[in-house]
């Protein structure tokens, strides 16, 4: 995998760069990660999930960070493309509509 740039952002889920059109990567809800299938909104979600929660306020590869299972979260109706590794790292319960 080669090193995120501007012209070649990577995805903050799952790692992969972004290879679609700057058009479609910004478009809110066109699925631009060919890894996970996530939209520029699932990828804003947990960037400021991450800020939130690193002391530097840097954003990481979710799929990269260390696993906190102190942390408890319960999502209502999220999406499977960040469910699936907000499970893999935290103490997290999806709960349907």
């Amino acid at each position: 995998m080669s090193i995120p740039t501007t012209e070649r952002p990577a995805c903050n889920i799952c790692g992969f760069r972004l290879r679609a059109s700057r058009e479609a990567i910004a478009e809110r809800e066109t699925r631009s990660c060919i890894g996970c299938g996530s939209t520029l909104r699932f990828r804003a979600l947990m960037a400021a999930l991450q800020s939130e929660m690193d002391q530097a306020r840097e954003i990481r590869v979710l799929e990269r960070i260390p696993r906190r299972g102190q942390i408890k979260g319960i999502g209502m109706t999220d999406a499977h493309i960040y469910t699936n590794a907000l499970r893999r790292k935290f103490d997290y319960t999806a709960r349907a509509a």
